[in-house]
């Protein structure tokens, strides 16, 4: 590899084989040396490829000033996110998570902590995201020396969130409160407590998938098996019968139309909900 550009002293820009611009980092990786120059490889400690030009051209511009040891940290955090939660990432979440975390850092600095707002819906819904925040706390205390709270592995969470269904910040809150929305009404008409988390887990998966889908994309246009419909319909009238109010709230409040697939789907998690519950 060749150097295109030398950022700092521990960043420089340089193409790959495909011809695609990339970002190397690597302590005193453009210390002295000039365009044209190959880039030693025992200097390079991490590669950056966005494939989105002004992504690539802001996440420049942000690096440009930014400690080495800020970089480093972000890009530690997010290898372990996709190691923890086994999912693809956009890789914007390189610019959004880098610029946020060295702004709290800094912040933290000057004696400005932050509250989060949707930390108890961060831990409630997004669980595996928000240990990943923690352990992030807990690293950037370690390099740093900054104890943050737990207010900031949530706002980390929805970064990693963001990152997972490409959404930008207002997007995720709108998402989530709606699985807000969506849980309360179900617990509130089965009649369960906070407490009772148990079966939260996979439920929030659910509601998860299913709030991104109405929120912004279009259904798949697949009609239900007419028979499990009717059995449905028959055996689970009350289920069916919270589905409906769910519905017509959503589409109330959201603006947003569940099909008759996801309602039958959803019907019979909350079917689960209550055996699950009535067994206790």
């Amino acid at each position: 590899m060749k150097i295109e550009k030398i950022i700092n002293n521990n960043i420089v820009v340089s193409k790959d084989k495909e011809e695609n611009e990339i970002v190397v980092m690597g302590r005193g990786i453009g210390f002295k040396r000039k365009a044209g120059m190959e880039i030693p490889q025992e200097m390079v400690e991490k590669i950056f490829k966005l494939e989105n030009e002004d992504s690539m051209e802001r996440f420049k511009n942000l690096v440009k000033n930014l400690p080495l040891e800020y970089l480093k940290l972000s890009a530690e955090i997010i290898s372990y996110a996709k190691e923890q939660l086994d999912v693809k990432l956009s890789e914007t979440v390189y610019l959004t998570l880098t610029d946020h975390i060295s702004f709290v850092i800094e912040q933290y600095k000057k004696g400005k902590i932050f509250k989060n707002m949707l930390l108890e819906e961060v831990k409630r819904f997004y669980t595996d995201e928000y240990m990943v925040g923690m352990h992030a706390v807990s690293m950037i205390q370690e390099r740093t020396g900054c104890s943050l709270q737990e207010d900031e592995a949530a706002a980390i969470a929805l970064h990693l969130v963001n990152a997972e269904f490409g959404l930008k910040v207002n997007d995720t809150w709108k998402m989530t409160n709606m699985m807000w929305d969506m849980m309360n009404l179900i617990e509130y008409e089965l009649g369960i407590q906070k407490e009772d988390a148990y079966y939260k887990g996979w439920m929030t998966v659910n509601l998860k998938f299913l709030a991104h889908r109405m929120l912004w994309l279009q259904p798949e246009m697949e009609q239900p098996d007419a028979t499990l419909f009717e059995f449905i319909r028959e055996h689970y009238g009350e289920e069916y019968a919270l589905t409906g109010r769910m519905r017509q709230f959503l589409k109330e409040k959201y603006q947003c139309e569940m099909t008759e697939e996801e309602n039958l789907y959803l019907v019979l998690n909350i079917k689960r909900i209550k055996d699950l519950y009535l067994q206790t």
